[in-house]
C-alpha cells in the first residue's frame, strides 16, 4: 500500500455516504483497525525498529487499558487513519494478513515502534478474527493484555489493540459501517 493511500475517517464517512451502506460494504468487507493514539513521542518511521524499554512498556500497558472506547455517537474526529485488514493480491502465506512497518506487510503501519513484521491477524475455526504477536521487537496488546509471541488470541470487536506504541480501535466492517454512520 503507498503512503498516498493512506486514509483517514472522515475519507471514508464521506465514501459510505456517497455509496450507501450495501455497496460500502460490498467495497470494503473487512475489519479495520483505528488509529487511535501513539503511546509514545516517536513518530517517524526508520530502517530499525525502536526499541521500547521496559519502564516504557509499562507505562503502555496501564495507557492501552485506561483507553476509552469510542462515543456512541461514532469514532471521534481526531481518531486518525484506518487500516484495512486485508490481504496483499498475490502475497504468500494466504492464510494469515501480516502487520509491519514493512512496506510489503498486507497491513502496512509506518511507525518506528513497530517491526518489519509485527503480527498476522488469521481466522479461528468460528471465522473470528485472532491476533498473533509474530515476535516482534516491542510486543502487542489485546485489550490490555500483551500477547506470548506465536499464541494466537482472539480479537473481540471493538477491542483495543495496541503494536509496540501504537493503539488502535479494532472494528468489523459491519461495526465500522456502524459507526461512521453514526455521527
Amino acid at each position: 500500500m503507498a503512503e498516498d493511500t493512506l486514509r483517514d475517517v472522515e475519507e471514508y464517512r464521506r465514501e459510505l455516504r456517497a455509496l450507501g451502506k450495501s455497496a460500502f460494504i460490498r467495497r470494503h468487507p473487512h475489519a479495520v483497525l483505528i488509529l487511535q493514539k501513539s503511546l509514545s513521542d516517536e513518530d517517524e518511521a526508520g530502517y530499525v525498529t525502536h526499541q521500547i524499554t521496559g519502564d516504557e512498556l509499562q507505562r503502555i500497558v496501564r495507557a492501552a487499558k485506561t483507553l476509552e472506547r469510542p462515543p456512541p455517537s461514532g469514532v471521534d474526529e481526531q481518531a486518525g487513519r484506518v487500516f484495512e485488514i486485508a490481504k496483499r493480491p498475490g502475497a504468500p502465506f494466504q492464510e494469515r494478513i501480516g502487520v509491519g512497518r514493512a512496506r510489503n506487510t498486507d497491513v502496512w503501519i509506518p511507525y518506528p515502534t513497530i517491526s518489519k513484521y509485527h503480527a498476522y491477524f488469521t481466522h479461528n475455526a468460528a471465522g473470528a478474527y485472532c491476533l498473533t504477536d509474530a515476535g516482534s521487537s516491542n510486543g502487542s496488546l489485546v485489550a490490555g493484555a500483551i500477547l506470548e509471541p506465536k499464541k494466537p488470541v482472539s480479537v473481540p470487536d471493538g477491542a483495543k489493540v495496541c503494536f509496540g506504541s501504537q493503539a488502535f480501535l479494532f472494528l468489523s466492517a459491519d461495526r465500522f459501517c456502524e459507526v461512521l454512520s453514526s455521527s
